[in-house]
C-alpha cells in the first residue's frame, strides 16, 4: 500500500535523504549553530547570576544549588561550544576497528 506525501512532507522526506547521505543542510546548519549561540548566550546570563549568588558572601560555603548553577553552566558552555563550532558534524559517524576490544561485537 502506497500512500502520497504532501508537498511539505515530500520536501522534509528530500531533506532528510540529503542529511543520511551525509550531505550539506542549510536549514540543519543554522539550526544547530543558532542552538549552540543560544547554549551560550544561557551560559553567559547564567554565568552572571551564579557570579551575584556568590560574590556578596565570599565567605560562605556553597550550596547545593550554587554547585548544581554551576554544573549547568559548565554543561550549557560545553554543548553550547561544540554546537557553534562543530555544527553538523559532531553527529558524524566514526569508523571504529574492528579489533577495538571497547566496541567488539560478537558477529
Amino acid at each position: 500500500m502506497t500512500r502520497d506525501l504532501t508537498p511539505g512532507q515530500a520536501a522534509l522526506a528530500s531533506q532528510c535523504a540529503r542529511v543520511r547521505r551525509g550531505e550539506r543542510v542549510w536549514p540543519a546548519e543554522l539550526g544547530l549553530r543558532g542552538a549552540g549561540l543560544g547554549l551560550l548566550a544561557a551560559c553567559h546570563w547564567l554565568a552572571g547570576l551564579l557570579y551575584r549568588l556568590t560574590d556578596p558572601a565570599p565567605g560562605h560555603s556553597p550550596t547545593i544549588g550554587e554547585f548544581a548553577l554551576a554544573a549547568v553552566v559548565v554543561a550549557a558552555l560545553g554543548s553550547g561550544l561544540a554546537l557553534t563550532l562543530l555544527g553538523p558534524e559532531l553527529f558524524e559517524h566514526v569508523p571504529i576497528p574492528h579489533r577495538n576490544p571497547y566496541f567488539w561485537r560478537d558477529r
